[in-house]
């Protein structure tokens, strides 16, 4: 299946996929993690197959950041109930490689926050009174004066910015903040920040998986930005750098239960996670074919969106 064929899966990604407000109004707290599309599809996350990287090109390894514990339900073995396991397991950073100032000031972050508040004394003590720092701070989950100091710390030292603004946006506002219909048929609401930054989450028909799940996010350089992507074990991918029809370089990740297709540009890092792999019927072929089906250069040149309203002027 090559990307010709793609023009006619990708009309099957459903708007109610994603859920991320009740309206375009509300203003919405992300997740800090992209996991799955609920808590207990982590599973599909977790076990990949093995591969080599080739040293003279970057892959997963170098968009690691500090091994994170997880917990997530699986089903009772005695009843029918679930019970909570905890695992280790590898986060990579969808901001750039590992020589970035995006991706050093998250390693940085993400340390802090592995050690801090543990045993959630800070948390209890303001949950039902979060201090209101100011809106930039309100999109990293701070809840402390200590937690805006070290941001604060962190962004200065790597000379970068804080999100102010999110929009929720339809496809056709999406393509006009964005600069262009970068993907055929995408018909999913959308998130996006003030300087570009944004995802969706959406389906996909094809050949060999069938209804597949995905989840698609940009985000821009220059601008702090703490999402993180949970991949399992990073040593159980298969990794190939293509070349797409359209002539962008990105890198193809192939799992057991689970793909991506990534690609770091100049002024933006482009992340597609694909909630299939092998096991479901997904090919490097496929792989292949929904690369060739995204227009990379609108997403690589960042067009800054008009965020003064919801809606098309």
């Amino acid at each position: 299946m090559k990307s010709r064929k793609l023009n006619d899966a990708f009309s099957y990604v459903a708007d109610e996929y994603l859920d991320l407000a009740e309206s375009q109004k509300k203003r919405i707290r992300p997740f800090r993690v992209i996991s799955g599309v609920v808590a207990a599809c982590l599973c599909l996350v977790l076990f990949l197959p093995l591969a080599t990287m080739a040293a003279e090109w970057l892959g997963i390894k170098d968009l690691l950041l500090p091994k994170t514990k997880i917990e997530y339900p699986i089903p009772s073995t005695e009843n029918s109930e679930f019970v909570m396991i905890e695992e280790e397991v590898d986060m990579i950073g969808l901001s750039g490689y590992a020589d970035s100032p995006e991706m050093q000031a998250l390693n940085e972050w993400q340390t802090f926050l592995n050690s801090y508040d543990t045993d959630g004394t800070v948390i209890a003590e303001v949950e039902n009174s979060i201090p209101d720092f100011g809106e930039q701070y309100f999109w990293y989950n701070v809840y402390s004066a200590e937690m805006r100091d070290k941001l604060d710390e962190i962004v200065n030292k790597y000379q970068l910015r804080l999100h102010t603004t999110l929009n929720t946006v339809n496809p056709e506002e999406l393509a006009y903040r964005v600069g262009g219909e970068f993907m055929p048929g995408q018909t999913c609401w959308a998130y996006i920040y003030e300087d570009g930054t944004f995802q969706f989450d959406g389906e996909i028909e094809l050949v060999g998986c069938g209804l597949t799940s995905f989840q698609f996010r940009r985000t821009v350089k220059g601008t702090f930005d703490e999402v993180v992507l949970n991949i399992g074990d990073a040593l159980n991918y298969q990794e190939i750098p293509y070349t797409t029809a359209g002539g962008e370089t990105v890198i193809l990740a192939l799992g057991s239960n689970k793909a991506l297709i990534y690609a770091d540009f100049e002024e933006c890092f482009v992340m597609l996670n694909v909630l299939a792999g092998r096991e479901q019927g997904m090919t490097e072929d496929d792989l292949e074919a929904i690369a060739d089906a995204i227009d990379f250069s609108i997403l690589k040149s960042v067009k800054v969106p008009d965020m003064r309203g919801d809606s098309l002027p």
